[in-house]
């Protein structure tokens, strides 16, 4: 759909039918809501976006993969924790997000993306 404006006409649609119907059947898996945080983080508001409840989709994500233990080694969750702090950086949480960031390379203080460019320009913009 980024590639082409056209095909977003039907085919967003289409993806948010599913993504909704895929939360309303398990609204406990992460990845699933992982997807409709996604969905309403990235759409327009006036397409149904909204940026606070994909948040706390996000951390609902996040809180389900650490009760279960799933975290060590997993990139789904550092990439997780970064599309967090990224969100919480662009809604104006600084303070949340600085703390995020700070969690992500406590976990994996080698994750270059994070610790190379993400951080390094979010504490040049505080």
């Amino acid at each position: 759909m980024g590639f082409s404006k056209v095909k977003a006409v039907y085919l967003a649609p289409k993806c948010m039918f599913e993504i909704n119907r895929a939360y309303k059947s398990d609204h406990e898996n992460s990845q699933i809501i992982i997807n409709k945080a996604n969905l309403l983080f990235y759409s327009p508001s006036a397409l149904g976006g909204d940026k606070e409840l994909a948040l706390k989709l996000y951390h609902k994500a996040m809180i389900i993969l650490e009760k279960s233990k799933d975290t060590d080694q997993n990139w789904n969750y550092l990439n997780l924790l970064t599309t967090i702090a990224i969100g919480l950086d662009k809604t104006d949480k600084a303070h949340e997000a600085k703390k995020m960031y700070e969690k992500i390379l406590k976990i994996e203080p080698d994750f270059k993306w994070v610790r190379d460019d993400l951080y390094p320009n979010f504490l040049k913009r505080m």
